[in-house]
């Protein structure tokens, strides 16, 4: 069983046994009951945490765009079927916190710098795209399980109404590392090429996290 990855990280198709070493970290029970509403339904849509990264945006680097213990996930999503899914990112828990979501970037596209965020992001049959979810905390952002929740539309090319969907968590661990300056710095490993990204977060004080 072989996985075909095309440049950039996108459009990649993964084994069933990729999806499954994403599937499979543990987190702590009461992440899960903090993240998971009653009844969730297995997400089509899951997170390769073996090809994510994180970066921390501390207050002190980052206290200018409102950032106290920021945290971003650059997460592999994949759409496991063979159909399209559209989702939203709805919450993402950090260290067993709820987070203030200040919201989901596409680290592919360097204009415009801040970047936009999205609120719906739709996957063809099985593809795999890097996506960047901010969030803020007043706790601290170091490396630890993550779990994010999505609802989402099977077989749709665009979002419902919110509520309107069906909800799933994807969990795992990511090391966490600093990205401290605004030229990018620090240890984090980025996505990308630093020259093929903006290296500005989105505004938290913006989202009202």
């Amino acid at each position: 069983m072989t996985d075909t990855v095309e440049p950039g990280g996108a459009g990649r198709t993964i084994s069933r046994r990729t999806v499954a070493k994403g599937a499979a970290w543990s987190v702590p029970a009461v992440l899960i009951a903090k993240s998971t509403p009653a009844l969730a339904a297995s997400p089509p849509i899951v997170i390769d945490f073996g090809d994510s990264t994180a970066c921390k945006l501390p207050g002190n680097s980052w206290g200018s765009a409102g950032y106290n213990k920021g945290y971003v996930l650059w997460g592999q999503f994949v759409n496991t079927l063979d159909t399209t899914v559209s989702f939203r990112v709805t919450n993402i828990v950090v260290g067993g916190v709820d987070q203030c979501l200040v919201g989901v970037t596409d680290p592919s596209l360097a204009s415009p710098c801040p970047p936009q965020t999205i609120d719906c992001i739709t996957l063809a049959p099985g593809q795999e795209k890097v996506y960047g979810v901010f969030s803020n905390a007043s706790t601290d952002s170091s490396s630890t399980d993550v779990a994010v929740t999505v609802e989402y539309w099977v077989n749709e090319s665009s979002c419902g109404a919110a509520g309107s969907g069906q909800i799933g968590v994807t969990s795992g661990n990511v090391v966490g590392q600093s990205w401290t300056t605004p030229q990018g710095g620090g240890s984090c490993k980025f996505p990308f090429p630093e020259n093929q990204m903006c290296l500005t977060p989105p505004s938290a004080t913006a989202a009202g996290c």
